[in-house]
């Protein structure tokens, strides 16, 4: 099953059984040293951040597939914050373009372009970094308040 179809089914899926309403829960999370993982997990785990109303704060290092946090329009950057973007690894090169494509669909549209042209391609084992000001001024984030 393709990344995208997971994300679709995932979230109707929460939708459906939690009921989950966008101002159920006024709960907030800070990631200060978040070295990513599983697209899937992460695609998960920000459906649920998003149906909640959850905030996110990023104060610290959040790398890969953490920074699909900046999808939800909750989730603010502090000026501690450094994201670190790359190219999916882990699956066939297939897999992995497609983990690309998912990734740079949900980020804001004021970065997506940015991580097509700087980020994507880059071995799994390399990152590029934005601080959470840069990432600011690229109008991505807010700052956090």
């Amino acid at each position: 099953m393709s990344y995208l179809a997971v994300f679709r089914v995932v979230c109707v899926s929460l939708a459906l059984v939690f009921g989950v309403s966008a101002s159920a829960n006024q709960t907030s999370r800070v990631i200060n040293n978040d070295g990513g993982g599983n697209v899937n997990e992460y695609l998960v785990d920000l459906s649920v951040a998003i149906l909640s109303g959850e905030k996110i704060q990023i104060d610290g290092w959040c790398a890969s597939a953490c920074t699909l946090y900046l999808a939800s329009t909750e989730t603010c950057v502090t000026a501690n914050a450094v994201l670190g973007f790359h190219a999916p690894r882990g699956g066939s090169a297939a897999e992995n373009q497609q983990a690309a494509q998912v990734i740079g669909a949900r980020l804001p549209a004021a970065l997506r372009n940015w991580y097509f042209t700087y980020a994507a391609e880059l071995d799994g084992n390399k990152f590029v970094t934005l601080t959470g000001s840069q990432v600011v001024q690229m109008g991505a984030a807010n700052y956090c308040v």
